[in-house]
């Protein structure tokens, strides 16, 4: 027999909603998280087997951090690293704007689904840096 989670009323009817099965699509990787650094400049690694799957370089330019870099490896691509990684730094920055900068647009749509663009500035060299805040 399966699990009842909780019940929903839709019109005036309660419906149960069964505990899934662990399958690929609910069954999330665990990963740990290790943060380094000093002097403003820091990051922020993930890791599988206390091995760095991925991680987030960022500056802390007077307690606004700006990110410089953020990389997760091919084989652990959309996991949900990435968005864990901007979920933990926006939670150390709980009422600032995270200065994204240049993005691919693959990181323009990521930050946009977890988040909002909030500012796009043109910078001397003519690129567009992008400014906002990720949903914790």
């Amino acid at each position: 027999m399966r699990e009842i989670t909780k019940w929903i009323t839709i019109n005036g009817q309660h419906i149960p909603i069964f505990k899934e099965k662990n399958t690929k699509f609910n069954k999330k990787p665990q990963f740990n998280y290790k943060q380094e650094g000093s002097n403003g400049k820091y990051k922020l690694s993930a890791l599988k087997n206390n091995e760095v799957v991925g991680f987030i370089r960022y500056n802390d330019e007077g307690n606004t951090p700006s990110v410089v870099f953020i990389r997760v490896d091919n084989k652990y691509r959309h996991k949900g690293i990435a968005k864990e990684l901007y979920r933990k730094l926006q939670k150390q920055y709980p009422n600032k704007t995270i200065k994204f900068g240049e993005m691919t647009e693959e990181g323009r749509q990521l930050i946009e689904h977890i988040g909002k663009i909030t500012k796009q500035i043109k910078n001397s060299d003519g690129f567009i840096e992008y400014y906002g805040r990720i949903n914790i």
